[in-house]
């Protein structure tokens, strides 16, 4: 209980679950948080045999108004040093047809509940001599996407607030550094979409242990921005120099696959 702890969004699955297998190998104690019926208890249990740490969780809703406070009031109850801002919400689909309630929680959860969080532990980090903030974006954050609703606007959030942070927060020791992945087989619904788009949908694909590695590294290095994979690079700078017009020609003709 002297250790200090990680707090980590989203640790059911994914990114999430490899943050949270990362950290319990380097012997951090974790506070998970993700929906219910997850399994977050098994999750807690079996990463607190194999590692020998502390592993609490919390299921919660972060598209509810209230429950970035229930997370916050919880985690004010451990040292907490660290905040890993993965839990995240994306889709497809043409925008008058997309159910608005679905949308509503894209933005709840993409957009408030990261701001909302970092805002409310930011003070259990300030306890620290230092502190870490790591805000999972999305490579889709440096260009407008046709038949991605608001998810593309949701990342350049993610992304225009870490940015912002890491210069506000640097002279307070916290480190915060915004991971933006391609693609990843985080689960059976993305790989289903993804098989849908082709070989272009995947080249930029990463394994998810890389990146929960290398961006934990990054973090501890203060690195501002990581983007995985070299394909992955080579997109950034394409969506840099090639005209808007012509990228969001590209992109749709790749992201309308998916629903043929």
């Amino acid at each position: 209980m002297l250790k200090n702890f990680v707090l980590i969004t989203g640790a059911s699955k994914g990114l999430g679950l490899e943050f949270a297998c990362e950290y319990a190998r380097l012997g951090r104690n974790l506070l998970l948080v993700a929906l219910p019926g997850e399994g977050l208890e098994d999750i807690c249990a079996g990463l607190s045999e194999e590692y020998i740490v502390k592993a609490l969780y919390l299921e919660t809703d972060l598209t509810q108004n209230n429950s970035v406070y229930e997370v916050a009031k919880w985690a004010a109850n451990y040292p907490v040093d660290t905040l890993v801002n993965n839990a995240g919400l994306g889709g497809a689909g043409f925008f008058d047809k997309v159910d608005p309630g679905f949308m509503d929680s894209m933005i709840m959860l993409n957009v408030r509940s990261v701001a909302m969080l970092t805002r409310l532990v930011l003070p259990l980090l300030l306890n620290n001599k230092k502190g870490y903030i790591i805000n999972v974006s999305s490579l889709a954050a440096f260009s407008p996407m046709t038949f991605k609703l608001v998810y593309p606007a949701s990342k350049t959030f993610v992304y225009s607030i870490s940015r912002s942070l890491h210069e506000e927060l640097r002279l307070k020791n916290i480190n915060v550094t915004v991971v933006h992945p391609g693609p990843m087989n985080t689960n059976k619904d993305v790989r289903v979409r993804m098989s849908k788009l082709g070989p272009l949908g995947r080249m930029g694909l990463v394994p998810v242990e890389k990146v929960a590695h290398v961006t934990i590294r990054k973090n501890k290095r203060n690195r501002p921005v990581y983007i995985p994979g070299i394909f992955n690079k080579l997109n950034w700078l394409l969506m840099k120099i090639v005209p808007l017009s012509i990228v969001l020609f590209v992109v749709s003709k790749v992201f309308k696959k998916e629903f043929n």
